[in-house]
């Protein structure tokens, strides 16, 4: 049980009281009920009380000294027991008992800490006769105001409150935030100063209503350091508190569950950690509670389900443990949850399903388990279902289809089975459909092409068989169609060439076959096409180069012959070309290097000829470089030096003649990858391959190379692995090889070396 502060408030909606559940006494004041039928917004029917030794009851300046005895309350059908209300009716009750033990109704006033009553000061006692009970908690007592500030008050300055004297409550506010500031900003600026009036501090609002009271502190964004100080829960007025946005640390005061006029709260998007405090169930008129990307790591208290008022809850991207409350379905004011990105385990409550003012529901990024509650589809008002990255298990019910009103549906990343409900086909607002990444079966249902305001359909990931439906072709506002990594067949439906808005096509890892229709040349829209490891054949069709809004091309693995077109090179945004693995023939185009924001360039598994075009090292974005098993001759260009944010360089399996060139001794800063294996590489292996601190693998197999094993490449730290193998390497093997700790593969074999291997 909760002890009484000391002293007690009576009218104060922020004290913090709770009864016994047990031994209600049952002595009633019959007739407080008439002085008393409405006290705040709860109806009074009864009223019981117990006055201990130590209740003392003043009416000229009433409080109550601690008396370790309970109060209790029977409250009207229609009100929900439990704390919260239990807490409000005592608040009622302590009012009515100091009313009439001062002899009926009377004029009062009040404030943060004082009632007062035009009467004489009664004291109601009995003698003690029953052990005192063991206090659980007692909150910390408001700080007294004086009713007239002193002239040693540095907001009575008159400047940062006008006219203190009337108005003490606002200078206890004032005085309240200069005592936190530099607690709360940390390192940040505030222009919080007595010369400045109040209301013009920054992220401060004042109430429209006389006397005027801090109702609003809006700090999101204004990179504060410090933490959240407990003496914000003085501010009692408070109706919006937004610290988001911030880089505020340690824990969550408990003392802000006091704040009884709390609409919104909002601590997003800081570094708090710990637990998230039980007292904020008090806060009975709080509409949005926002905790989302801190640190909390504890349960998720069940208190908060007392918050029936509560429209919006935002605990995401936390490390909150533990299961979600079934009590969360009895708070029909929610309209939107958000507990994704934690470590949620257990089921889903089907009690959700009671939530009828729901529109959206995260649960995404969580552990947990079980099938999807076909109680779900109750939600009629849904509009938003995300329950991506967790281990959900068995089908997905039919019964989502009745859920009119879903915009976005979201099941990706579990292990559900079974195939797609054709009942899917019956969400006509549905925009985005995710179902990637689980272990569904069966053909995609072609009653998913009348689904006309769909936008985004990533089906990837899974083991669908058949062919693409054409029916999808029907989907005037599709963007994104994404089907990769099933077991599709058959060939791409020339009906998607009617798609006329689609950014994204990715059909790659299947078995489709056939040809690339003619028809998708008129996707002008089209950023991203994927259509690698399938059964495709003929050639690479001209008219990809009139595609001048690809940023991604990929037809690597498949069976396409003949050139690579010269117009691939004038698509000037193209960022990823992927052509390995086919049996492309001819030349490296040399207006490829022309491309000016390409970052990777995939053409190795062909049959191209010639030399590499000196053109490509013009690439100054290139990352990745994979010429790699093809007929390449020639000498490796210089200008690769020029490639400075180079991280992988393979051109193994060639018929590549000359040195290693010093050039590329520049690319020592990235490179993490370097492999010239199986070519006609001559001369020794250069000491400054030692200066590449960031190369993993270092691969010159099946060369010429001649020469020692340089002492330099023990440098090689974060080196993975070495292959030197079948070259004609002598000398000994360098006693720093012993020093790489990370080594996991070395292959010396084929050469003239002496000495011992190194223990590794």
């Amino acid at each position: 049980m909760l002890k009484p502060p000391k002293p007690l408030s009576i009218r104060d909606s922020q004290t913090l009281l709770e009864t016994e559940n047990e031994g209600t006494l049952e002595r009633a004041i019959k007739f407080a009920g008439p002085h008393f039928r409405r006290f705040g917004t709860h109806e009074i029917d009864t009223l019981s009380y117990r006055v201990g030794q130590r209740y003392r009851v003043n009416c000229r300046v009433a409080h109550l000294t601690h008396p370790n005895r309970s109060l209790s309350v029977q409250a009207d059908r229609s009100i929900k027991t439990g704390v919260v209300t239990t807490v409000r009716m005592i608040l009622a009750l302590v009012a009515a008992v100091t009313l009439i033990a001062c002899g009926g109704e009377r004029q009062f006033t009040s404030s943060a800490s004082s009632y007062r009553a035009q009467s004489a000061p009664i004291v109601v006692s009995e003698p003690p006769n029953e052990p005192e009970p063991t206090p659980i908690w007692e909150p910390t007592p408001s700080p007294r105001v004086s009713a007239t500030p002193t002239a040693t008050t540095p907001c009575s300055n008159g400047v940062a409150v006008p006219s203190p004297q009337g108005n003490p409550l606002l200078v206890r506010d004032c005085e309240v935030l200069l005592e936190i500031q530099s607690e709360l900003a940390g390192g940040a600026q505030l222009n919080w100063s007595v010369n400045r009036a109040v209301d013009d501090w920054n992220g401060v609002s004042l109430g429209a209503l006389i006397p005027r009271r801090v109702v609003a502190l809006d700090l999101a964004f204004r990179q504060l350091s410090g933490t959240v100080p407990k003496q914000l829960a003085t501010l009692d007025k408070l109706r919006y508190l937004d610290l988001s946005g911030n880089q505020l640390m340690g824990t969550m005061p408990q003392g802000l569950g006091v704040l009884s006029d709390l609409r919104w709260l909002n601590l997003s998007y800081n570094q708090l950690s710990g637990e998230i405090p039980a007292e904020l169930g008090l806060l009975t008129n709080l509409k949005e509670l926002r905790l989302a990307s801190n640190e909390f790591n504890d349960l998720i208290p069940a208190e908060l389900t007392e918050l029936e008022d509560l429209i919006e809850l935002d605990l995401s991207n936390n490390q909150l443990r533990g299961e979600i409350h079934p009590e969360f379905g009895e708070m029909t004011s929610l309209k939107k949850i958000n507990l994704s990105s934690n470590r949620l385990t257990g089921d889903i409550p089907f009690q959700l399903g009671s939530l009828t003012n729901l529109k959206e529901l995260y649960l995404g990024g969580n552990e947990l388990r079980g099938g999807i509650p076909a109680e779900l589809s109750k939600l009629t008002n849904l509009e938003s279902l995300n329950l991506s990255g967790n281990l959900l298990t068995g089908v997905i019910p039919a019964e989502l289809g009745m859920l009119s009103r879903l915009r976005s549906l979201t099941l990706s990343q579990n292990h559900l089975i079974g195939t797609i409900p054709g009942e899917l086909g019956q969400l006509k607002r549905l925009s985005s459909l995710w179902l990637g990444s689980n272990r569904l079966t069966g053909s995609i249902p072609k009653e998913l092409g009348t689904l006309g305001r769909l936008e985004i359909l990533r089906i990837w990931g899974n083991q669908l068989t058949g062919t693409i439906p054409s029916e999808l072709g029907e989907l005037a506002n599709l963007r994104v169609l994404i089907l990769s990594d099933n077991q599709l067949t058959g060939v791409i439906p020339s009906e998607l060439g009617k798609l006329s808005a689609l950014a994204s096509l990715q059909l790659e890892q299947n078995g489709l076959s056939g040809t690339i229709p003619v028809q998708l040349s008129t996707l002008s829209e089209l950023r991203y096409l994927s259509l690698g490891s399938n059964n495709i054949t003929g050639v690479i069709p001209e008219w990809l180069g009139d595609l001048s809004n690809l940023e991604v091309l990929s037809l690597w693995g498949n069976q396409l012959v003949g050139e690579i077109p010269v117009g691939l090179g004038e698509i000037a945004g193209l960022r990823e070309l992927r052509l390995g693995g086919n049996q492309l023939t001819g030349m490296v185009p040399s207006n490829l290097g022309k491309l000016a924001d390409l970052e990777e360039l995939g053409l190795w598994g062909n049959n191209l000829q010639g030399q590499i075009p000196s053109e490509l090292g013009e690439l100054m974005h290139l990352r990745e470089l994979y010429l790699g098993n093809n007929q390449l001759v020639g000498r490796i260009p210089a200008e690769f030096g020029r490639l400075h944010r180079l991280e992988v360089l393979s051109l193994w399996g060639n018929r590549l003649a000359g040195t290693i060139p010093p050039a590329l001794s520049s690319l020592a800063n990235l490179l993490e990858k370097l492999h010239l294996g199986g070519n006609q590489l001559t001369g020794q292996i250069p000491s400054w391959l030692g200066s590449f601190a960031r190369l993993e693998e270092l691969s010159l197999w099946g060369n010429q190379l001649t020469g020692s094993i340089p002492s330099e490449l023990g440098l090689l730290t974060e080196l993975r692995l070495l292959d030197l193998s079948t070259n004609q390497l002598s000398g000994y093997v360098p006693p720093g090889l012993d020093e790489l700790a990370k080594i996991e593969v070395l292959r010396l074999s084929g050469n003239r070396l002496t000495g011992t291997v190194p223990h590794l």
